[in-house]
């Protein structure tokens, strides 16, 4: 075959231009790279990473993808990258995406939902981290380090779960109520923000959150107020997925026996702790969280007994 520049020479002595670019997108190796520097240079002025734009870039070339498709694989995330909005999960999602050859249509979507997700979450986000209880409750947790960079961290950090927790269908008025109830708590006392991003985050997962969205708020607001940590807020789901199977309550039974341990000062690690053994309410095996037996709501005064005083008797009547 005659080298690349015989070619040209030849294509443009017979006065075919359009033959000689056609052959350099044809034969040269790297242009489809050189179209997209301009675009990555802009994802680095945005202050992300060349490295990754452009391993981004050659893995899709490598799977056939078109100018397109890679346009739409690489601009969600230096959109949200130019509007100082988290953009890891975007590139974090593209990257899955192209390792499991999900089609790029596909992928294209998810990574336009979720641009659309974080904007939308900044604008709930942003006003709430301004208040001076919330920002203050910041600084206490973050304590010893620069406050524009904790505040940045917990912002992206916020942003990103309330993104994710409105692409799974969490309304936005239930998000708004509950961290309203964040700040409301905040005056009283101090609450670990990152407790907060773990909750938002998980909202959705709550087994309660279908039917009942204001249990789950409920619930996971006593779990902040009470200490629970971010790890043990994030394990509350599992939990009561695990108590729902050993003891075969709905849902809002056992949301409800979780809100009395709380109520009656058990710690987070031993709520986990009874909830992943079946432990409604965290009393002797048997136990049946208030309202359970045909009564509505929480249970009548005489339900209330002590751990040690099950309702109705003895377990199994005996």
């Amino acid at each position: 075959m005659k080298k690349i520049t015989d070619i040209l020479k030849y294509s443009t002595k017979a006065a075919c231009p359009l033959l000689a670019v056609l052959l350099v997108a044809v034969y040269v190796p790297g242009v489809q790279a050189q179209d997209f520097s301009g675009l990555i240079e802009r994802g680095e002025a945005a202050g992300i990473d060349r490295d990754r734009l452009e391993r981004l870039v050659e893995r899709a070339q490598n799977q056939n993808y078109d100018d397109g498709q890679i346009r739409n694989l690489i601009e969600p995330a230096i959109k949200l990258a130019e509007n100082n909005l988290p953009y890891n999960f975007v590139i974090q999602k593209s990257m899955e995406g192209l390792a499991k050859r999900v089609p790029a249509e596909n992928v294209h979507r998810v990574l336009a939902e979720f641009e659309r997700g974080v904007s939308r979450a900044a604008e709930i986000i942003d006003p709430w981290l301004e208040q001076e209880e919330v920002r203050e409750s910041v600084e206490q947790e973050m304590a010893g380090r620069e406050l524009d960079e904790a505040m940045s961290q917990m912002r992206n950090n916020l942003i990103q779960s309330s993104a994710q927790a409105l692409q799974q269908n969490v309304n936005e008025a239930s998000l708004n109520s509950f961290l309203n109830d964040v700040t409301r708590i905040s005056g009283q006392r101090g609450v670990s923000v990152s407790s907060v991003a773990s909750s938002v985050r998980v909202m959705a997962d709550m087994p309660t959150s279908a039917d009942n969205p204001d249990l789950s708020n409920e619930i996971l607001l006593n779990a902040i107020k009470s200490g629970f940590s971010a790890n043990q807020v994030q394990q509350l789901p599992a939990a009561m997925n695990a108590a729902q199977f050993f003891s075969q309550l709905p849902a809002e039974a056992i949301g409800r026996g979780i809100n009395e341990q709380i109520d009656r000062g058990a710690p987070g690690r031993q709520v986990l702790e009874n909830l992943f053994k079946g432990d409604i309410q965290g009393g002797p095996p048997g136990m049946i969280p208030p309202g359970l037996d045909g009564v509505p709501g929480r249970g009548d005064d005489e339900r209330r007994g002590p751990p040690s005083d099950p309702p109705g008797g003895p377990p199994n009547g005996g």
